[in-house]
């Protein structure tokens, strides 16, 4: 495992050979940021570069203040053009996953295909709203709790130049922020397409309201698809690593599936 740290910017590691497929790496609303992506790291890199990136106010790059989404994704873009030669495949996680849909909207010439789960587009009430912000907002007082028990903690890789420091919390205000972000995400008004292999999935046990953003997600880009997994909740990536391990390695690459996801038929309306 490399370790690169910038004196301004985000916080980012990178695993793989380095001729292998580049894909960068978004994680959800949880304060150990990337260390919630280790399920991935240990399987995906015997053939994909995967770079793992801490997103502002969390994990190594707690320092940087968070603005917003488009911000964000604008900082997630000069990480791809200072380390990669061309366009990349994105995988990103609730959070991550909105910023992935900016970063495709705002740089599409950087992204070649992109996974997105458990993304809500659509509209809800006021009530829903709030119960969905309480729910993110508890995501940061449970500090590890979406990572294997053997995971939590520093790493130590033998070939590592660094070890991660156990993770800061997230400021409150930036909690906040990110909550409210995540809760009002919408599309760009419009329908103009987006050129972009683009998959939209989710947990089968998420909101309704996730799983009915599936298709109107999917629909804005040029070769987008919905998906779900069955019999998971929002952190599959844990739950059931070898699905979603499979998932990324076949989506990113030549956007094929494995045949356990499902298509959302029964959340159209």
């Amino acid at each position: 495992m490399i370790v690169n740290l910038y004196a301004v910017g985000l916080h980012l590691e990178v695993a793989g050979p380095p001729e292998g497929y580049p894909v960068v790496f978004l994680h959800g609303a949880v304060a150990e940021g990337g260390q919630s992506w280790q399920s991935q790291v240990r399987d995906l890199t015997e053939d994909l570069r995967c770079y793992v990136v801490d997103l502002p106010g969390h994990g190594g790059s707690s320092a940087v203040p968070w603005a917003s989404m488009e911000d964000t994704a604008d900082q997630v873009a000069d990480a791809i053009k200072r380390e990669t030669a061309g366009a990349v495949g994105v995988v990103g996680m609730s959070l991550g996953g909105c910023v992935a849909v900016r970063l495709v909207m705002r740089h599409p010439e950087l992204v070649a295909s992109a996974v997105v789960s458990g993304v809500s587009v659509l509209p809800a009430s006021f009530g829903t709203r709030m119960w969905q912000r309480g729910q993110l907002l508890a995501r940061y007082t449970s500090l590890g709790s979406l990572l294997p028990a053997g995971d939590r903690g520093p790493a130590n890789n033998g070939d590592r130049t660094g070890a991660r420091a156990a993770p800061a919390a997230v400021a409150r205000q930036a909690q906040r922020k990110i909550a409210d972000e995540i809760v009002n995400f919408r599309l760009p008004a419009g329908g103009q397409k987006v050129e972009c292999a683009l998959l939209a999935v989710a947990g089968e046990h998420e909101s309704r309201q996730i799983l009915l953003s599936l298709r109107p997600l999917a629909a804005r880009f040029t070769a987008g698809m919905a998906k779900y997994a069955p019999e998971s909740g929002a952190a599959w990536n844990t739950e059931h690593p070898e699905l979603f391990n499979a998932m990324v390695r076949s989506w990113v690459s030549e956007q094929r599936l494995p045949p356990k996801l499902r298509d959302p038929e029964q959340w159209t309306g």
